[in-house]
């Protein structure tokens, strides 16, 4: 009789401890459910913004802070590029980022190529660039060299470039400004820019082209936050 009643009160502990176990086991399945939901809303609630999508696609077009180096290299191109208006300004440093990532990438690039036809300086130029601007605005062949256009060897170019950050945005502007004179648009001007005049024909889409696409997110991203607080900055000191 003993051991029957022991068995009983053993066998309801077992069953109430079993009921329980399910009804815990039943608490955190509503509460993950609960949970879930709370994510799902949660999830629908997010509007991603083109931006967002961009960053992710794009990581290494957002970049900063800037160095010190960096920042003076932006305000440079900044400062020259007043006279040729807000666009063409705007374009440049986005090509300087893209180029260089102002000035951090280094300042030789094509290595694989003759030493006359690599890229140099912040804004990756080439010598014959550079004498097509030269020829153009003669003045600049006294400014920066002291001497006649027909008197500047190549190796004086490259190493101008590499040397002097002023003179190699100037160069850039001016480059990208005749382009832009005789282009339908700054996406036009900004292939030519990167392909040469020649190098449009085989580009279907100006706006879509990935080096237009790059320079145009760093315009977006980089320069016009970096102009802000630049403007900023010259406007709170001249006060």
């Amino acid at each position: 009789m003993k051991i029957t009643i022991i068995s009983t009160f053993l066998l309801n502990l077992m069953a109430i401890a079993f009921i329980g176990w399910v009804y815990q086991d039943h608490l955190a399945e509503e509460k993950l459910k609960q949970t879930q939901t709370k994510i799902i809303i949660l999830t629908e609630n997010i509007q991603v913004t083109k931006e967002q999508e961009d960053f992710k696609k794009f990581p290494n077009l957002r970049i900063g802070p800037f160095n010190q180096k960096q920042t003076t290299l932006l305000a440079a191109a900044y400062e020259i590029g007043q006279p040729y208006g807000k666009e063409t300004r705007e374009v440049v440093q986005g090509i300087l980022l893209q180029e260089s990532i102002a000035g951090a990438a280094g300042r030789i690039g094509g290595l694989h190529l003759p030493v006359g036809e690599r890229y140099y300086g912040v804004m990756q130029m080439k010598v014959v660039a550079v004498l097509d601007v030269l020829k153009t605005h003669l003045k600049y062949s006294k400014l920066y060299f002291g001497k006649p256009l027909g008197k500047i060897t190549p190796e004086e170019i490259i190493a101008k470039l590499i040397s002097d950050d002023t003179f190699c945005i100037q160069m850039a502007y001016d480059y990208y400004a005749k382009y832009r004179k005789y282009s339908n648009d700054k996406y036009e001007a900004i292939v030519k820019y990167n392909q040469g005049p020649g190098g449009v024909k085989r580009v279907d889409n100006y706006a879509e082209f990935d080096y237009t696409s790059n320079v145009m997110k760093h315009v977006e991203y980089n320069v016009r936050p970096f102009n802000k607080k630049l403007e900023k900055k010259v406007k709170t000191e001249s006060i």
